[in-house]
């Protein structure tokens, strides 16, 4: 998993992670963790046990996790068991960008829906729009997959 997070952080936003400091915990020292760090260029730094002061940064961030989760069990009245659940709540997007994502594009599978027909496929009295059912996000493009009953294929359309 948080090799998956470097490698999102490296190609995704672009930022190229120099140095990284964790407790010794085992997860973090396996030869695994330590071939990765030396083929991506990364010093990888280790807290002395149980002198939590050198990991301030992190210390700090989980503290103010830790008591903004609090704050919510309190206002709800709720069990500190529930603690976990809270933090549950929020999904990775909105942990790492600290803003909710937009969910104006989320289509739902199966649904039916109407595409925009592109002026170049149409004559001047044709259809502007025609229906499909929405099967999933493309892979290569910021459109949609759309499958076209009535003529049996999939097409492609950035606007539904």
């Amino acid at each position: 998993m948080l090799l998956m997070c470097f490698l999102s952080i490296k190609d995704g936003l672009r930022i190229k992670v120099i140095v990284v400091r964790f407790d010794n915990g085992i997860e973090y020292t396996s030869q695994r963790f330590n071939t990765f760090y030396e083929e991506a260029g990364i010093e990888h730094q280790l807290i002395f046990p149980y002198f939590p002061q050198q990991n301030g940064v992190s210390e700090r961030k989980n503290r103010t996790i830790i008591e903004m989760t609090r704050c919510i069990l309190h206002e709800k009245s709720l069990p500190k068991e529930l603690l976990t659940k809270v933090l549950e709540e929020k999904t990775p997007y909105e942990a790492w960008f600290k803003m909710k994502p937009t969910l104006k594009n989320l289509k739902v599978f199966d649904c039916l829906c109407f595409y925009h027909v592109p002026q170049v496929k149409k004559d001047n009295l044709g259809e502007k729009s025609e229906h499909g059912i929405y099967v999933s996000y493309s892979l290569v493009s910021k459109a949609y997959r759309i499958y076209q009953p009535q003529i049996g294929k999939m097409i492609v359309s950035g606007d539904v």
